[in-house]
């Protein structure tokens, strides 16, 4: 009679533990919440999204709290110290929100009073704006939303443009001295030589294909890139692109399938700073062929149908994208199958091994990345 009795302080235990559990975890993602809103009030991020993404993290540790606090109510019909404790977090974390929301929508809404030297603009929208000839020398113009505004004349000298879109901006005869311009999009922008590009970032022009990458810095459209590089993979030459040199430290790269289209690892060579941020500075292309699968052994038995072993493969080409020329090409083995077991199982037929991973795909081009050789 004690067994069921055991069974439920069992139960009651992993609801318990399961409970607990939930807490720590809505707790650190509070944690996080109130982090991201920090990093997106200093300007790091963009103040919208930032708000957005902390309101998400903070929102379960809110609902466990609310929770909480009704249930004490409808038990005990007041609240204990306990209890007390808990409404506290919650009012502070709401004030904590509604005051950050209060910020960014004056902070947003302010924008054109503030413009002027040292001035704080992050995530401003003055896309149109005539700002010819303003100075604007060392603000801070992060996340901000820039397209068509006219620039020229004016004194940008150590404007920080991080992650800000500059599409169709033009900077004619603008100063733009130690101007910083990682993440942005300087899109069909009028007025900026690469010259003049790798002098305001103090670089030397020759360099600029690989810091332009490692910054993110974009000049072209990301999908007219892709676009006319693919013809790669077909072994056609891009006479636009930037001239392999084995010896360079740096290589930028991208990855299609073998017909040129995009794949889930396309987007892993922006992550790793690989990709080039124009098609004239685009030095290789990886061709990743399809899966192939292939019989490895057939396990024969007296009694029980036989069991197939299968593994798989991908093939990689990597081209040099201004000769349509192949530099190198190889097979990836995935995970081979397990061994044939010593008894036939009932109804198995096939024992299949492990695909070919991205991360044994990135593995092999990373190679290439630093060194361009094998």
């Amino acid at each position: 009679m004690s067994y069921p009795s055991n069974m439920n302080s069992s139960s009651r235990g992993c609801k318990k533990t399961a409970l607990v559990i939930l807490v720590v975890l809505a707790g650190i993602s509070g944690c996080l919440g109130l982090i991201i809103l920090l990093v997106a009030l200093t300007g790091s991020m963009h103040p919208v999204i930032g708000l957005i993404t902390a309101f998400i993290f903070i929102l379960p540790i809110l609902v466990i709290l609310i929770m909480n606090l009704q249930k004490q109510r409808r038990k005990n019909g007041h609240f204990d110290g306990k209890a007390w404790w808990m409404l506290a977090v919650v009012i502070i974390l709401g004030i904590i929100l509604l005051v950050s929301l209060v910020f960014v929508i004056v902070n947003l809404g302010g924008c054109q009073g503030r413009l002027g030297p040292d001035a704080s603009l992050t995530g401003c929208d003055l896309s149109g704006q005539d700002l010819s000839g303003r100075n604007l020398s060392n603000a801070t113009i992060r996340y901000a939303d820039l397209n068509q505004v006219d620039f020229s004349n004016a004194d940008l000298s150590g404007v920080d443009f991080t992650g800000s879109n500059l599409h169709n901006a033009d900077f004619t005869d603008a100063n733009l001295a130690n101007v910083i311009f990682d993440m942005a999009k300087l899109i069909n922008v009028i007025g900026l030589t690469d010259e003049m590009l790798a002098d305001s970032i103090h670089i030397s022009v020759e360099d600029l294909y690989a810091v332009t990458a490692q910054k993110q810095i974009q000049l072209e459209e990301r999908s007219l890139l892709l676009a006319e590089l693919k013809i790669a993979c077909q072994s056609q030459a891009v006479p636009s692109a930037h001239r392999y040199d084995v010896d360079q430290p740096f290589h930028t790269l991208v990855i299609f399938d073998d017909d040129g289209e995009n794949i889930d690892l396309t987007s892993t060579t922006i992550l790793r700073k690989w990709e080039p941020m124009a098609v004239r500075f685009t030095d290789l292309v990886a061709c990743v062929g399809e899966e192939q699968e292939e019989i490895v052994q057939t396990c024969h038995y007296n009694d029980g149908i036989p069991i197939v072993r299968y593994a798989y493969w991908q093939e990689i080409e990597v081209i040099q994208a201004r000769t349509g020329q192949i530099l190198s090409s190889t097979v990836l083995h995935g995970k081979q199958p397990d061994y044939c077991p010593d008894y036939a199982p009932e109804s198995q037929d096939k024992i299949r091994g492990g695909g070919v991973t991205h991360d044994q795909i990135t593995e092999y081009l990373e190679e290439f990345i630093s060194s361009g050789e094998e």
